[in-house]
């Protein structure tokens, strides 16, 4: 089973990638982008899709459930008691009650909650109330709409914090629901829990919130707040877990099988089964890659096929850009996609290269797929996208 969790943050981006055995969950990559904080919203998301895309392609992630975080900042929290007799209604409760303790309109909030304590002696209940306004949710939204397979729930970073520290210590070690509230409220994340959490393969502070996000999709958590309207959520896959559970449940009937055999044979025909195993995963890996290779072609083939309908003088465009890139730039691949064309390549500057290629009569639409790196000897890394001047593609077809 995998999960990505993602912190989207004001000027940065996290992301983590958590994977499940029998062992347990373990951090298997992650990464931390950084954000240009004057980008409008439908800029930033453009770029979250990228960097989404170009994570899971370069660690080979076939398939997994994404869970994001946005920043507690823009939420509110609050602690509410209530007559445990509305337990079955409490979200009609609330809706009804919603103005008693956020001072926003229904029709302008998002919301979801969570029964922290129950008090059956004095017949009470407390729970956590966590509130959104629509307008600050949308982006989220928006990019959780463009990311592949899409998102299973949109939460803020504290809660995610708990789950993360809630992972080692345990809710009867991390405190009481005021510990948990106070958490919420003021993110502190201890030095009493770290060391739990290095031992799990967690290197730094940082990731703690995307870490307790992906842990959304392998395990129950303590909070399973989701900000994301019920008509909108998409539900965890549950054919892993599935999976998980028959192959539990076939271990045990072989360890009942093979009870009275001898030690040496056991050992033997565990280590066969590990080696089918791991020839069909390797297998299953190499189908995989092969069928999406060969979607890419099929594609590419499509579009090369388009080119030459319409004509479009393929040795002109390449001559082209041999002539306007400038000498201190190079390209290291040249691409043709249902979108147009991109370019990879380094040079001293790249912010330069767009006004030349958009002085071009054969480009336009010329923009950078994602953030410029710097290499060290200096040199920039850009990705560049455009679209050849006259030629139908896929956005505007």
């Amino acid at each position: 089973m995998n999960s990505i969790g993602i912190e989207i943050k004001s000027d940065s981006v996290i992301m983590a990638y958590l994977k499940t055995s029998l062992r347990g969950v373990t951090l298997r990559d992650h990464a931390v982008y950084s954000l240009e904080k004057d980008k409008t919203s439908k800029e930033k998301l453009g770029v979250v899709r990228a960097l989404f895309t170009d994570f899971i392609e370069e660690h080979r992630i076939p398939s997994a459930t994404v869970f994001i975080g946005i920043p507690s900042e823009s939420v509110m929290f609050r602690d509410i008691e209530f007559p445990l007799a509305v337990k079955e209604n409490l979200r009609s409760t609330l809706k009804y009650e919603m103005e008693k303790y956020i001072p926003l309109s229904q029709e302008d909030i998002c919301f979801d909650y969570q029964i922290l304590s129950e008090n059956k002696e004095k017949n009470r209940l407390k729970l956590l109330l966590v509130v959104v306004k629509k307008s600050v949710l949308a982006p989220y939204l928006d990019i959780s709409a463009v990311l592949k397979g899409g998102v299973c729930s949109i939460e803020p970073r504290s809660t995610a914090l708990v789950n993360c520290l809630a992972y080692t210590a345990g809710k009867q070690n991390l405190g009481s629901d005021k510990d948990i509230l106070g958490i919420l409220k003021t993110e502190a994340d201890g030095d009493k829990y770290f060391p739990g959490l290095s031992k799990i393969g967690i290197p730094s502070r940082e990731l703690f919130p995307a870490f307790g996000l992906g842990l959304r999709g392998l395990k129950k958590t303590l909070l399973e707040i989701n900000l994301v309207p019920e008509e909108l959520r998409k539900k965890t896959g549950q054919t892993g877990r599935y999976m998980m559970i028959a192959l539990l449940t076939l271990t045990f009937l072989s360890g009942i099988v093979w009870g009275g055999s001898h030690i040496l044979k056991q050992r033997l025909t565990v280590k066969e089964l590990d080696a089918e195993m791991n020839r069909l995963k390797s297998e299953i890996i190499n189908i995989d890659r092969m069928q999406e290779n060969a979607k890419t072609l099929e594609e590419r083939l499509d579009y090369l096929t388009k080119l030459r309908n319409e004509r479009v003088p393929v040795p002109d465009i390449l001559k082209e850009l041999t002539q306007i890139i400038p000498e201190k730039a190079w390209i290291r691949d040249f691409t043709f996609s249902k979108k147009g064309i991109e370019i990879d390549g380094y040079a001293d500057a790249a912010s330069e290269l767009i006004p030349v290629l958009e002085s071009s009569p054969f480009f336009n639409d010329v923009v950078f797929l994602s953030t410029i790196t710097k290499e060290q000897d200096g040199k920039e890394h850009f990705r560049i996208g455009m679209k050849i001047e006259g030629m139908k593609t896929e956005d505007n077809e």
